[in-house]
């Protein structure tokens, strides 16, 4: 439900985060070797915007081993905690908000960021060993009760698109069921679910943290949730 606290509850996590990271990295001497860097873009409308890079376009791809790559989106180099909280604000600042009947700054867009922790090899150049994703989603919403028009109505139809075929993924991946003998996911029905392909399954874990309006006017979306 928009305006239960999400972006709110995601912040808090990312700043505890990027404390907890270096925090780490400090404690553990065999860790010296290892570089953080940071990317922070946005789905909106559709479109896979940079926010650390002036509001860029960004092109979505699949390489030759089916992966999924944002190409030309920034990174930037991290060395302690307080430059990773930077480059968060700077993506929060940057990121689409409007003002709607139901929310005062509503987020308008899906934000993802991501946090990738490299270990640098001499020989061969920089060798992936993890990441991890934060994905604050836009709210859902109901044009009877937000009164959206124009923009901010074209704005929610992609909203509520886009989480309805998450929806959809996440209850098919609950439910074990396979199409013709294999598991058949449709993650390319949105721009969303393709970004979170190797969130979802794969050598991942994933934690879903749902926010619910306690107001009896949203009693049918929290129910929903």
């Amino acid at each position: 439900q928009t305006g239960s606290g999400k972006t709110y509850t995601m912040t808090a996590i990312q700043e505890m985060a990027a404390t907890d990271i270096f925090s780490m990295l400090e404690q553990e001497h065999s860790h010296g070797d290892l570089g953080v860097r940071v990317s922070f873009f946005e789905i909106y409308g559709g479109r896979c915007i940079d926010l650390l890079n002036r509001r860029s376009r960004l092109s979505i791809r699949e390489d030759g081993k089916g992966n999924v790559v944002v190409s030309g989106l920034t990174q930037q180099d991290c060395y302690v905690a307080g430059d990773m909280l930077d480059v968060m604000k700077l993506g929060h600042e940057a990121r689409a908000t409007s003002k709607t009947e139901m929310n005062e700054t509503s987020s308008r867009s899906h934000a993802i960021l991501s946090i990738t922790v490299e270990k640098a090899d001499y020989d061969d150049g920089s060798q992936y060993t993890g990441r991890i994703d934060f994905v604050d989603l836009a709210g859902s919403e109901s044009a009877s009760k937000s009164f959206a028009t124009s923009d901010r109505l074209k704005e929610a139809g992609f909203i509520n698109k886009s989480l309805m075929h998450l929806r959809g993924i996440i209850t098919f991946l609950g439910s074990g069921k396979k199409k013709n003998g294999k598991r058949h996911l449709m993650y390319r029905n949105s721009c969303l679910t393709k970004l979170l392909y190797d969130s979802l399954g794969g050598n991942s874990n994933s934690m879903l943290m749902l926010c619910a309006s306690p107001h009896l006017y949203n009693a049918s979306e929290t129910l929903s949730t």
